[in-house]
């Protein structure tokens, strides 16, 4: 892939089809373009690189894996901007209508959109006019049933907002929090990729992790995961001794996963704090000699800084509890 200079506009292209048209830059205040970039470009072409230069604006891109990646520099050649909240720094038109993307989902900390890391990934079917936005990448099929990754592969300086929309607009904003641009001041992007797969579950993310692996310096090490049962997800606080012995035999008898542990988790107890078998598991130590004799490593689930009022620990020792500053009420019970 390169760059290309089509009806006065840059363009990446893939051999002679093009792939996204139109793409350029901008600093944007309260989802207002405050400083766009230069429009006259023109292209140095270098072994396995394509740069992009205007007057205030350099694009580096350079081949990765199944794609390229860019990385963007924007000079504020306009006045001193004393609030600004991103850095627009990649904007293009991607060839095809997109139909079906995977997003991440954000939490919100400290004024800021991150990445949230635990949810669900959410997959949205993308109707005209419709526009969704992800955490630091998205992955899309597009009109012609190809697979695509467009996301961040450094994360050095910011957090990042990823658009997808159903024309094909692709969008990359980082966060500036806020933060002033001076008069002559570069602000230079993260790296940004962009790749073609077979699929995305089994070939396009795992090598869009190995791709991030590999621009952040990380050392991977291969583990195999610890896999096993616990009561807690199905149960609840309602597991018993019987129950969890009737599991045990059925996990043995059908199962084809490798189960390794069997987690006894909340509800065994007396109560938070007391952190005894209650009159549900009576036979507590037989109950972890039988796990093991099955060939399985018992675990067991207990809150140690949790604590009921009504256990004995709390009955008989409130001076170890801390309390609420403005008063001398026992903090959280």
């Amino acid at each position: 892939m390169e760059f290309k200079i089509k009806n006065n506009q840059l363009c990446l292209y893939n051999h002679n089809q093009c792939i996204i048209e139109n793409i350029h830059c901008s600093l944007i205040h309260q989802e207002k373009e405050i400083l766009n970039n230069d429009t006259h470009w023109t292209i140095d072409k270098q072994k396995n690189l394509s740069i992009a230069v205007s007057s205030n604006c350099k694009i580096v891109l350079k081949k990765e894996n199944h794609g390229v990646k860019f990385q963007v520099s924007l000079t504020n050649t306009q006045q001193n901007f004393q609030n600004v909240s991103y850095f627009c720094a990649f904007k293009g038109l991607y060839h095809h209508s997109i139909k079906k993307c995977l997003i991440n989902h954000f939490v919100y900390a400290n004024d800021n959109m991150v990445n949230e890391m635990q949810s669900t990934l959410e997959v949205f079917t993308l109707l005209s006019g419709k526009q969704v936005m992800s955490a630091d990448n998205v992955a899309f099929i597009d009109e012609k049933e190809r697979n695509v990754l467009f996301g961040l592969v450094t994360f050095n300086e910011y957090f990042n907002t990823v658009y997808c929309s159903h024309d094909g607009t692709l969008q990359v904003h980082h966060h500036l929090e806020h933060h002033p641009v001076s008069l002559n001041e570069t602000i230079c992007s993260d790296w940004i990729y962009i790749g073609f797969y077979p699929d995305i579950p089994y070939h396009g993310l795992p090598q869009y992790a190995k791709i991030i692996a590999k621009n952040m310096n990380v050392n991977l090490t291969h583990k195999v995961p610890p896999v096993g049962y616990c009561t807690w997800y199905y149960y609840y606080s309602s597991i018993s001794e019987n129950t969890l012995n009737q599991n045990i035999d059925f996990i043995q008898n059908h199962t084809p996963f490798p189960i390794q542990y069997i987690q006894i988790d909340d509800g065994w107890q007396i109560c938070w704090g007391q952190w005894e078998p209650n009159s549900k598991f009576t036979h507590f130590k037989q109950l972890v000699q039988e796990i093991k004799s099955k060939g399985y490593k018992p675990g067991l689930w207990f809150a140690p800084f949790g604590v009921d009022k009504n256990s004995y620990l709390f009955q008989h020792h409130k001076d170890w509890f801390v309390k609420q500053w403005e008063s001398d009420e026992i903090y959280g019970i």
